[in-house]
């Protein structure tokens, strides 16, 4: 009897020369998971659905992950297999040496076909290496602290300054931080168990308890209070206030997502209506709107720093006004984690929550050039003259916030902005989405 296996193994890039000639790419998909972690699994051996008229179907599947960027490559090979209902699921993580199980494309492929016994053998030595993972996971401390962020981002500095000066140690917790690329990933990880904590905006956490989950993740502690990004214009305006773009086209980035809510949200309160007095672009994805701008497209877009700063330095931009500012204090960004892991890890929450908030200590109390010098290791590739620039905008414009605990009349306003928007069903109470139990034994910053 032939069997189709589904095989999800780990191969670096330059391992992709190796992989079958005899294959069809499909379109790949890009994805964020840890730049360390490394994971060899077996899923959904046999699948229980039939693709061909005599009840046939085989694919296999490869993840790649690269040093950066991961890559998921679906690989469809051309031999047929009979299909039951069949599975066998493992995963597991940080095995640096995983790689070897596919770094030979002849492991298990032979003529066309995957040749079943070898794919048995790799395995049953995979299942012992696993085995042996699990148990020392089991002996490890219980002072780590999975973080999964939104993105990678210089407005969540306290975060980061946190890390390079020893804080979070000095609590005696060591932190994994992970980009999630999206706030609906930062969501999955939490839901899944894949993160303790995530730092997101507070909407996911509406949107979530709005479809019924159980154990939907709550607010534990806030890190900004107002947008981040700032308007840029094509040319420069002095003392602007917004009286005198009627006509203009404003890029907003990708509709539904909060910082097109909020700039949507100051210019409706300035007078302005899509489509009457004004052109609201949500054609462009939030992360492409700083390429579209300097091509040519818009008169005006919102950008987070360092890109607003790097446009004014390059003369391609003018920045003419602080969105967050404008729209008044919301929680912006926050740490949540679900109501179970929050019982059950109160303590390691204050320790967290206490050594980011000495973070923000530091970076409202010493010049963006000292705070410069200190995150520039985690911003690669950003000059430490941009790094202070962007640093010094943020400290002028009052984004971080001097306490954790979410203020309710800022939390009213978010639903407002989400209300005026159109993404918001009903309206959710304070207490359903926020837990300041940890957040309020932490003393505000002077």
């Amino acid at each position: 009897m032939q069997i189709a296996f589904t095989l999800n193994f780990v191969a670096k890039l330059k391992d992709l020369e190796n992989l079958p000639r005899q294959t069809k790419r499909l379109p790949t998909t890009l994805f964020n998971p840890p730049s360390a972690l490394w994971a060899i699994g077996l899923q959904n051996c046999l699948q229980n659905n039939t693709d061909n008229q005599n009840g046939t179907r085989s694919f296999a599947s490869v993840v790649i992950f690269g040093e950066n960027n991961p890559i998921l490559h679906r690989i469809c090979s051309t031999e047929t297999a009979r299909v039951k209902k069949f599975r066998v699921k493992f995963l597991f993580y940080r095995l640096t040496s995983a790689h070897f199980f596919c770094k030979n494309s002849s492991m298990q492929y032979a003529n066309g076909r995957y040749n079943l016994k070898k794919t048995i053998a790799i395995l049953l030595v995979a299942l012992l290496v696993c085995v042996a993972v699990v148990a020392t996971a089991c002996d490890k401390k219980d002072n780590v602290v999975r973080v999964n962020e939104v993105t990678h981002s210089l407005f969540y500095m306290p975060q980061y300054l946190a890390m390079a000066l020893g804080y979070f140690e000095e609590e005696g917790l060591e932190v994994e931080v992970t980009n999630g690329n999206g706030a609906d990933n930062v969501m999955t990880a939490l839901l899944t168990g894949e993160a303790d904590i995530g730092l997101m905006g507070c909407e996911a956490n509406i949107y979530v308890y709005l479809q019924g989950k159980k154990d939907y993740p709550k607010v534990i502690g806030q890190l900004t209070k107002r947008d981040g990004s700032f308007l840029v214009a094509r040319t420069d305006t002095e003392n602007f206030d917004y009286s005198n773009i009627e006509g203009s086209t404003v890029l907003m980035g990708r509709k539904g997502g909060m910082p097109a809510m909020i700039l949507q949200y100051v210019l409706n309160n300035k007078g302005y209506t899509d489509g009457v007095n004004i052109t609201m672009d949500y054609s462009i994805q939030f992360g492409a709107l700083g390429p579209a701008f300097t091509g040519g497209t818009g008169d005006f877009v919102p950008l987070f720093e360092p890109a607003a700063s790097q446009l004014v330095q390059e003369g391609k931009g003018y920045i003419v006004s602080a969105i967050g500012m404008d729209s008044g204090e919301i929680p912006y960004t926050c740490y949540t984690a679900t109501a179970e892991f929050l019982k059950d890890n109160s303590e390691k929450v204050e320790k967290f929550l206490r050594a980011v908030w000495r973070g923000t200590e530091y970076a409202l109390s010493h010049s963006a050039e000292d705070c410069a010098r200190l995150v520039a290791p985690y911003f690669e590739g950003t000059t430490l003259e941009l790094l202070t620039t962007a640093i010094q905008n943020y400290q002028d414009f009052d984004v971080w916030t001097v306490t954790p605990v979410t203020d309710r009349e800022a939390f009213s306003r978010i639903q407002d902005i989400m209300e005026n928007a159109g993404e918001l069903s009903q309206r959710v109470d304070y207490e359903k989405i926020v837990d300041n139990t940890c957040a309020n034994k932490i003393s505000p910053v002077k």
